[in-house]
């Protein structure tokens, strides 16, 4: 009995000997799971958190953004690190090629009709089909797109013409219509019409052939006025690789 004593004594106070007993479960039920699980999200967590800063977030948007701009704004709508590291902001950089959507373009209004502001778009190049909820269309005519994939706006109460992008959904304002309407004898803007539209000066100005008045306009963005270049009739007009034809 004083033997057994003995070696009982020994097994709990050598930490060697107890190596190979069965330790007692001193955690709550769930709680080794639930500390596996928190341990792995923190792990995880501090995974993503690396992909920013020096991490090789900013040369994945770039690979992103080279590739598409719907996928380069998925891409900083994830979190806010992933859209500090990002190279630049579209807003920012407006008619910024880069940030252009060419290989997307407006498909019928049904999505609209169902649901006003909403409209679908193509991608010619993969065929993959979004829908976009555009609030910005609200109190704007649809006078155009551009073959860069940007649609020319006309706000009616204020005769500013704008350029919407339908993916980054940024307005960048054109000048007004007042002083082009009033000088070719026009009191408003219900008869006008746009037969071409087509960014130009490697896509710094914008290119528009107006009807009713029928005039071929340039403006950039924070002109106080449109630059008249032809006044003559034209029967049709291509905008092709920064140039107007």
């Amino acid at each position: 009995m004083r033997a057994s004593s003995t070696a009982h004594s020994t097994a709990t106070t050598n930490p060697a000997a107890s190596w190979g007993a069965k330790r007692t479960r001193t955690t709550a039920p769930g709680g080794r799971a639930a500390a596996r699980s928190a341990g792995s999200g923190s792990c995880c967590a501090r995974d993503w958190e690396n992909l920013g800063g020096e991490g090789p977030a900013g040369l994945i948007a770039e690979l992103v953004l080279a590739s598409d701009v719907a996928d380069y704004v998925r891409f900083r709508a994830v979190c806010r690190s992933w859209r500090r590291c990002s190279p630049e902001d579209p807003r920012d950089a407006v008619l910024d090629d880069r940030f252009l959507p060419p290989q997307w373009i407006m498909l019928d209004k049904a999505c609209a009709r169902a649901r006003p502001g909403r409209h679908r778009f193509l991608n010619v190049s993969t065929g993959e089909c979004i829908r976009m909820d555009l609030p910005e269309l609200a109190g704007h005519k649809l006078l155009a797109v551009t073959p860069e994939g940007l649609l020319l706006l006309l706000h009616e109460p204020t005769l500013v013409v704008r350029l919407l992008n339908p993916l980054t959904r940024h307005l960048t304002d054109l000048p007004r219509l007042n002083e082009l309407l009033q000088t070719r004898g026009y009191k408003s803007a219900r008869s006008l019409h746009v037969y071409g539209v087509g960014l130009v000066a490697d896509a710094s100005a914008v290119a528009v052939c107006f009807s009713c008045p029928m005039v071929l306009a340039v403006a950039k963005p924070g002109d106080e006025s449109w630059t008249v270049v032809d006044k003559e009739y034209m029967i049709s007009t291509l905008p092709f690789a920064g140039r107007f034809y």
